[in-house]
């Protein structure tokens, strides 16, 4: 049984996601609706809203906005992992990757699930 570790749809300030640390993204599972990062060993990342691909080297950003964004630069980010992470106003995750490649979840729908996080028995929904 899994159990809600934050509260719906914001962080709390002493909320720590250091389980993230460290991990490979294994795989990426795309839908029309979302697409899922799949780490292993228990942690997927499932994203239903915004998000952002900043690419400090190469001085780019990409990002999605709810219109379609290349297969390709979310493929790239398999293989790829985390070497950091941020929470941004209580509702956006940046995961800061080991090549410095940053990806942005935002949870800027108010009343309904930008992402989730499951990892293990625990379940956290922004």
């Amino acid at each position: 049984m899994l159990k809600e570790q934050f509260n719906m749809y914001n962080f709390a300030e002493d909320d720590l996601l250091d389980f993230l640390v460290g991990r490979t993204i294994e795989r990426i599972i795309l839908s029309e609706a979302q697409f899922i990062l799949d780490f292993g060993d228990n942690l997927q990342i499932t994203m239903s809203s915004d998000f952002s691909i900043c690419y400090p080297s190469r001085n780019e950003l990409i990002y999605q906005n709810g219109q379609g964004i290349h297969k390709k630069e979310i493929a790239s980010l398999i293989s790829h992992k985390i070497n950091s992470y941020r929470i941004l106003r209580s509702k956006n995750l940046e995961l800061t990757m080991h090549n410095e490649t940053i990806l942005t979840l935002f949870g800027n729908i108010d009343n309904y699930e930008c992402y989730t996080i499951r990892y293990k028995e625990e379940l956290y929904i922004i």
